[in-house]
């Protein structure tokens, strides 16, 4: 399991990574009763995939399943989401899938 450095405004649990080689889940928290914008900084190097690999396929599992397509490795260090309210439905979490494709 990796860590991700985060850049909010709001102090949030760290993201985790869970990894098994060609396939990576990233899982991002936030228990504030509002939600929050983050960047992360994912290097190939934290998702432990092939330093030399242009495009990765990047999926949301939750709230929603929904295919952000393919980025680059550059547009992986500023990677910027929005991480809905807690103890609401579908908050609290995001997850993310990166895939080698």
């Amino acid at each position: 399991m990796n860590s991700v450095e985060i850049v909010s405004k709001d102090k949030l649990p760290l993201p985790y990574m869970l990894i098994n080689g060609k396939r990576t889940l990233l899982v991002v928290g936030n228990p504030m009763e509002h939600e929050v914008e983050v960047e992360l900084n994912i290097s190939l190097k934290a998702l432990d995939f092939p330093l030399n690999k242009k495009h990765l396929k990047v999926t949301t599992l939750r709230p929603k399943e929904m295919s952000i397509g393919r980025l680059t490795a550059e547009e992986l260090l500023h990677f910027r989401m929005t991480v809905p309210a807690d103890k609401i439905p579908g908050g609290g979490l995001v997850v993310y899938l990166f895939e080698l494709k």
